[in-house]
């Protein structure tokens, strides 16, 4: 299958499928993974529609992520993050983007389960003020381990401006994306 008649085909083998929607999408609209020589015919199956014969397509997704995880299929920085996201997404993986959702967001989504894997973030961490209880028990209640404590710092606007203060070390590690 030509390279210009394959997103068309990928759409078509995702229509109807919200989550490999996005994935194809993602993939399309990235344009580095289908116009790379190799992947088109190693990576992603193509066939006839049981209907009326209309081309259709379908990555491989834990193949190629497989791949990228041996060695044989690379790419930059963002080449494989995106890749990796759009099997996330293609697998129906809930996803948070950190640069794109706010600390109150992230919190929610992690206390009513609505994510455990984060594409490129194997850890979270935070820090509280040592005497702020409630800080403290949120991040508890999201899943956090407190480590340890620290002296002098961070500085607290709120509190006291050019005055290091001591906080509590907290960590959350999350599972790894496909």
């Amino acid at each position: 299958m030509t390279r210009h008649l394959l997103p068309a085909a990928l759409r078509a083998g995702a229509a109807g499928l919200l989550a490999p929607e996005a994935a194809v999408n993602l993939l399309i609209g990235h344009r580095y993974w289908l116009t790379r020589p190799g992947f088109a015919g190693e990576y992603i199956d193509t066939f006839p529609g049981i209907t009326d014969g209309t081309a259709m397509a379908a990555v491989c997704w834990p193949e190629a992520v497989a791949a990228l995880d041996r060695g044989p299929l690379s790419g930059s920085g963002s080449e494989t993050r995106t890749l990796r996201l759009a099997a996330s997404l293609a697998a129906g993986i809930p996803v948070v983007l950190p640069a794109g959702v706010s600390g109150p967001e992230l919190a929610r989504a992690l206390t009513e389960g609505e994510v455990s894997v984060m594409v490129g973030v194997p850890r979270l961490e935070a820090i509280c003020h040592v005497d702020h209880t409630p800080s403290a028990n949120v991040l508890e209640k999201c899943g956090f381990i407190r480590e340890d404590s620290r002296r002098a710092h961070f500085t607290f606007p709120n509190l006291a401006p050019q005055k290091p203060s001591a906080v509590n070390s907290y960590a959350l590690a999350l599972q790894s994306a496909v």
